[in-house]
């Protein structure tokens, strides 16, 4: 709104306006108080008073000259460096690996003599077969480890997570930087940012653990910019490997620190290992039988190797470890866990008859019972001793027995046998004549001298041949288990339950390794009874899943990189996976074959007769009764496989198979084609009859 004016002389306006306020004036200045001066105290009753003194200014005193500078003391050379003070905010701080201690380098042990072809001694292949690499340890750049450490920090604090990077822990292939968060911020937030943190530091894949098993910390483990070649030798060097008393000790290779790892397959005790095509899945198998042939004799450690890719475990075919030829086909493979299966019950049952628990303690009452066994004297070169506890009795031409024994009996002893003393004690009368007057009981050529009586101990020789003999362990490796599931799915998998359950104590352990870790390979009866697994490099989180029973296998770099869950823990460890090359088990195998041929068992692949069951027993002639109905059954289909048999009679695997191996010999059914079905070449009487009236 406008203002306006209001016209002079207006009395509308005088009337509206408001008056205005008067200015106050301004009031007269106060006239000044007149100052009362203080009565003056009576003189008794008056206090001394104190003089106050003002203060002096204080005196310059003249310029000193500066003392003169004396040398610092002389600092020893053994004392440590002094601290520097950090400025600014706190470094984290970079632990180094400590370099572990190697053992003396030791002579070529030789061990006792085994089953071998013409071999004496046995003696482990020496660690100069290996190639011995200078280390490749890089030099440790704090710079860049901090600059890293600052960008996760940043990075994560953009994300509003806030903490410290405590620690820096760098290994031959990862680094490991320890994260402290901030009280109030969640571990699964920092768990969820692995691709974010990876693209801000320029690397391929970024692992969180979160958090660290007995830490407070999360740990964000960085690939390094140039990865380290971790070598065999390295490992097996180690004190850690060669002063291990287990036989079946594995070299897998080092942790994230560059520490060496090695594990023990006799406490495992079977081991589970999937891995895509190159993630170095094969390679480290190679280097889990490499360190067992570096530390057991065929006496004490035998392999089964199953190979269906034929070229993986080739190499080791003639080793003297090996219990049959590397077995390739996979029906053989069923049968070989058959008669693993077989060998555990065997083996159980020798356990309970020694009343022991394992088979490490059955060797030893099998040490025990051949300790007390006393071992005869040596022959004399320039005549054969004969026994102190003999009577040799010389029956002469035209003599009898009786005649004999009365001669023997007033002309004392003969051919030089002692006769027993008073203080000596009586020495067993093998020969001594029996109550009906006879010696036919012990004249019998088949039967040795000393086994007539009882109290006298065997001989060398029967306790070698007929007493207790040591277990080895036996240690079946599978390279690619997809293979057999495919092919006779129903009987490994009940095989390898069965020896993944109860085959620990009786000393045989397994090693499977497939490159397709899917739940039709891996199923859960398989899963369930193999407590320690190894992952190489997975494409996806559903494998790692399958594997592992949780996620982490996807973020591996390959070439080697696994995680290994050990039987005692639900932690998962990185380790980076020796190597060793071809050339290397060459050598290692050209040694152990100059020991001796092996000495193979080939009743493990010779087919057995099936044990009765529903729908057919084991007999020949129960066999040829179901061939006919089986015959029947094909006869009316165009495509049979070993399957559908059992499933229509009920069938054993290898009952079923000889069946159609059978009818293949004979022309009924085509061969194998892969795992499709067989093509039926026959059809009944009167559907060829209609063919012809066509």
């Amino acid at each position: 709104c406008r203002v306006r004016a209001a016209p002079a002389g207006d009395p509308a306006w005088a009337l509206w306006m408001p008056p205005t306020p008067a200015e106050p004036s301004p009031e007269p200045p106060a006239a000044p108080q007149p100052v009362k001066e203080p009565a003056a105290a009576k003189p008794l009753l008056t206090l001394p008073q104190r003089t106050s003194v003002p203060p002096s200014p204080r005196a310059s005193l003249p310029p000193q000259p500066a003392p003169a500078s004396l040398p610092p003391p002389p600092v020893p050379k053994d004392a440590p460096p002094e601290p520097a003070v950090a400025v600014g905010p706190v470094l984290p701080l970079i632990v180094e690996p400590k370099a572990p201690a190697r053992a003396r380098p030791v002579k070529d042990e030789k061990k006792d003599p085994f089953a071998f072809e013409g071999a004496s001694s046995f003696s482990l292949p020496p660690l100069d077969l290996l190639e011995d690499r200078e280390s490749q340890r890089q030099v440790i750049d704090k710079e860049a480890y901090f600059s890293t450490a600052d960008k996760l920090r940043e990075k994560l604090a953009s994300f509003g997570i806030a903490g410290t990077v405590k620690e820096i822990r760098p290994g031959p292939v990862v680094t490991m930087y320890e994260f402290e968060p901030a009280p109030g911020i969640k571990i699964s937030k920092i768990a969820s940012l692995a691709d974010d943190l990876a693209m801000a530091m320029e690397a391929l894949k970024v692992r969180i653990v979160a958090p660290i098993p007995g830490k407070g910390v999360v740990g964000i483990e960085v690939p390094n910019k140039q990865r380290e070649t971790v070598y065999l030798r390295e490992i097996v060097e180690q004190e850690l490997f060669l002063k291990s008393p287990s036989k079946l000790a594995m070299a897998i290779g080092k942790n994230i620190e560059g520490l060496p790892y090695v594990t023990d397959l006799a406490k495992m005790p079977h081991l589970l290992i999937a891995g895509t095509t190159g993630s170095g899945k094969s390679v480290s198998v190679n280097t889990m039988i490499m360190s067992i042939l570096f530390k057991a004799t065929p006496e004490e450690v035998r392999l089964i190797m199953v190979d269906p890719k034929v070229t993986e475990l080739s190499i080791y075919e003639g080793i003297p470890h090996l219990l049959l030829p590397v077995v390739t086909d996979a029906r053989k493979a069923a049968l070989a866990l058959r008669w693993a299966v077989e060998e555990m019950e065997r083996r159980y049952q020798l356990l309970a008859d020694a009343g022991v628990r394992n088979i490490g303690g059955y060797n030893k009452w099998v040490e025990r019972m051949q300790a007390e066994v006393p071992v005869p004297a040596a022959p004399k070169a320039d005549k054969p001793p004969v026994p102190a506890k003999l009577r040799i009795i010389d029956v002469a031409e035209g003599e009898s027995e009786e005649e004999a024994i009365a001669r023997v009996s007033s002309d004392g002893p003969t051919l030089g046998v002692p006769a027993p003393t008073d203080n000596a004690p009586e020495s067993p009368k093998v020969f001594a004549q029996p109550e009906d007057g006879s010696l036919a009981e012990c004249t019998d050529q088949s039967v040795e001298p000393q086994a007539c009586d009882e109290d006298a101990p065997l001989p060398e020789e029967r306790v070698q041949a007929d007493g207790p003999k040591k277990l080895p362990y036996i240690v079946i490796i599978i390279d690619e288990v997809a293979d057999l599931m495919m092919v006779a799915s129903r009987e490994v998998e009940t095989y390898v339950a069965r020896l993944a359950q109860m085959a620990r104590a009786a000393g045989i352990h397994l090693m499977i390794a497939t490159q397709r870790p899917s739940t039709d390979v891996i199923t859960g009866v398989i899963k369930a009874n193999f407590p320690s697994r190894v992952s190489f490099q997975l494409r996806s989180k559903p494998d790692s899943m399958t594997i592992l029973g949780c996620v982490g296998a996807e973020a591996l770099l390959g070439m080697g990189d696994m995680l290994i869950l050990p039987p005692t823990s639900a932690h998962l460890e990185r380790v980076h996976g020796a190597f060793v090359s071809d050339g290397e088990i060459t050598k290692v195998v050209a040694h152990l074959k100059a020991q001796g041929k092996p000495v193979y068992d080939e009743s493990i692949l010779k087919p057995r007769d099936e044990e009765s069951e529903e729908g057919g027993g084991g007999t020949e002639e129960h066999a040829d009764e179901m061939y006919d109905q089986c015959l029947a059954i094909v006869s009316e289909m165009h495509t049979v496989s070993v399957s559908m048999l059992q499933r229509k009679l009920r069938l054993g695997y290898n009952r079923a198979a000889r069946i159609i191996e059978r009818m293949e010999r004979e022309g009924i059914v085509g061969p194998a084609n892969g795992s499709k079905p067989r093509e039926v070449l026959i059809r009944p009487v009167g559907e060829m009859h209609r063919e012809v009236n066509l």
